[in-house]
């Protein structure tokens, strides 16, 4: 049978109890048993017990359950036996299972804790930090077929590249330096194996500017814009480091096409496509196959190494423009 009775007194070396039946003056139980599963702290003398009496008989009674007076199921988390014994500098930290399985402790909230993986696919979820942006990754006034390919004429200086033999150099015509516009292409050497970040380039004296550099770079050697990542012909590389840090793993983009040609061309488009082996299920595409349209298409995009590629497709002479409208992180909180 059980029975609610009030705490007494309690002896934590014994681990016995005295105990006054609930609404009696006369039935008290004296030294009896107390389950060891119930923290002493818990045995605060004027609580209520629930005691177990085997049988009736009151030698046998054992206490089981504790909690302050008030309705059962009351108490604090912190008297369980197996949970932390303190809520101070815990705020906004979740409890979880411990690594031994045998208690629980708190955690802070990081993306590591929230990213569980679910079924065969391996799927997981994540929450995220957003934030709004706003600001041109690049807009280039003229640009045309891509890539651009050239051989270094003369000794590079730390910041300008001087070039000729090239090939599709108009398509950065007229590209322009400048804090609004903060996505850098990139110009890869490829007898080097590195590359810089370009800053504005002027097709009437085959010069580059880049951002400062103390490369080994020399008079004869290959550049381009082709991509070293995306190596699907025509991709070039846009590095965003500028604006977009390494926690931010997705930006939600709106890039623009303007013809200025003035002829139709039914497979002009500029494409986007993340920073990495090219497949074409991952790129996004904005049409502009009529004479002097302007079209606009938004999309999120994964950005990998603060990079994503880009490709001019079939035009002759038009404005591109990119624009970064948000990012997305995981929580760290």
């Amino acid at each position: 049978m059980l029975e609610i009775g009030i705490l007494k007194n309690f002896d934590s070396g014994t681990y016995k109890a005295g105990v006054q039946l609930a609404g009696s003056l006369t039935t008290y139980f004296d030294d009896i048993s107390v389950a060891k599963n119930i923290p002493s702290s818990a045995l605060v003398i004027g609580n209520y017990v629930i005691l177990a009496i085997p049988g009736g008989n009151p030698r046998d009674a054992c206490v089981i359950a504790t909690w302050p007076g008030g309705s059962p199921g009351g108490g604090s988390f912190l008297d369980l036996s197996d949970t932390p014994s303190s809520y101070e500098d815990q705020a906004g930290r979740i409890a979880k299972v411990n690594s031994d399985e045998t208690a629980l402790e708190f955690e802070k909230i990081t993306g590591d804790n929230l990213s569980q993986t679910f079924g065969a696919s391996g799927l997981r979820l994540h929450v995220w930090n957003f934030t709004a942006k706003q600001g041109a990754i690049f807009n280039v006034p003229h640009a045309a077929t891509s890539p651009f390919s050239g051989v270094i004429n003369g000794t590079p200086t730390t910041t300008s590249v001087v070039y000729d033999g090239e090939s599709n150099e108009n398509c950065l015509k007229n590209i322009q330096a400048g804090t609004h516009r903060w996505g850098r292409f990139v110009l890869h050497n490829i007898a080097r194996g590195n590359s810089r970040l370009v800053v504005a380039w002027d097709v009437d004296t085959n010069t580059i500017t880049t951002e400062p550099s103390t490369d080994d770079w020399a008079d004869g050697d290959v550049v381009t814009l082709q991509s070293q990542t995306c190596t699907q012909a025509g991709y070039m590389d846009v590095d965003l480091s500028n604006e977009i840090s390494s926690d931010e793993v997705v930006a939600y983009i709106q890039f623009e096409a303007l013809d200025k040609s003035g002829v139709a061309q039914s497979g002009r488009r500029l494409m986007v496509h993340p920073f990495e082996a090219y497949n074409n299920g991952k790129r996004l595409m904005c049409p502009a196959s009529l004479a002097n349209e302007f079209t606009a298409v938004s999309g999120p995009i994964p950005i990998i190494d603060q990079k994503i590629c880009v490709f001019f497709d079939d035009f002759t002479d038009f404005t591109p423009q990119i624009s970064v409208l948000a990012t997305l992180e995981y929580a760290d909180t």
